[in-house]
C-alpha cells in the first residue's frame, strides 16, 4: 500500500486560542449557522408584509395601501400629491396611480383639485380611512408587542436605534455621502 504523509505547518496560528478561533468560525460559515443581517432583515420584512397582508385583509386594502394612508395621515398638514407617494415610498409613477386608483375607487381616498391651478391633484382621506386608520392602530400596536415579546424596554431602544443606525449606513451608501 502507498501512504501519502499528511502533514500541515500550525506554527502560524499565534496560539491555541486563535487556531481554535478559526476552526469555530470555519465550522460556523461551512455548516451555515451564521446568516448576513441583510438576509435576515429580509426575512423579517417578508414576514412583516404576509402578516400586515393578512391583517388588512378584511379592510380590501394592501400593505402597500396601508403605507400610503398613513404617509397622508402623517403629513395631513400639508397638501400630498401623488409624486410626493412616489417618493416617500420609493415606487414608480404607474404602480403609485394604481394603488392610488384602488383606494379612491374602495372610498380611502379623494383626489381634490388645488384652488389656484386646477391641473394639479391632491391626496385627501376620507372619513372611511381616518376611521380604518385607528382600528389598525390598534392590531399594529398588538402586533407589535407580540413581535417584541421577551424583550425590555432597553433592548427595544437598542435594537430600534441599530436599525436607524443600518438605515443611516445604506443611506449614505446608496447617496454616496
Amino acid at each position: 500500500t502507498f501512504v501519502i504523509p499528511l502533514y500541515f505547518d500550525f506554527s502560524f496560528f499565534v496560539d491555541i486560542y486563535t487556531f481554535m478561533y478559526i476552526i469555530l468560525v470555519s465550522t460556523l460559515i461551512i455548516g451555515g449557522l451564521m446568516e448576513h443581517i441583510g438576509y435576515l432583515i429580509k426575512k423579517i420584512n417578508k414576514e412583516l408584509e404576509c402578516s400586515k397582508n393578512g391583517n388588512l385583509k378584511g379592510y380590501d386594502i394592501t400593505a402597500q395601501q396601508f403605507h400610503i394612508i398613513m404617509f397622508i395621515s402623517k403629513n395631513s398638514d400639508k397638501n400630498i400629491c401623488q409624486k410626493d407617494v412616489e417618493h416617500e415610498l420609493e415606487i414608480k409613477g404607474a404602480t403609485v396611480s394604481g394603488l392610488l386608483s384602488r383606494l379612491e375607487n374602495n372610498g380611502y381616498l379623494e383626489r381634490v383639485s388645488d384652488e389656484a391651478d386646477s391641473r394639479y391633484k391632491y391626496l385627501k382621506l376620507t372619513d372611511k380611512a381616518l376611521k380604518f386608520r385607528e382600528e389598525i392602530f390598534k392590531s399594529v400596536d398588538l402586533f407589535e408587542s407580540k413581535m417584541l415579546s421577551g424583550f425590555s424596554d432597553e433592548e427595544v431602544d437598542l435594537l430600534r436605534n441599530y436599525l436607524h443606525r443600518i438605515q443611516d449606513n445604506i443611506l449614505k451608501e446608496k447617496y454616496n455621502d
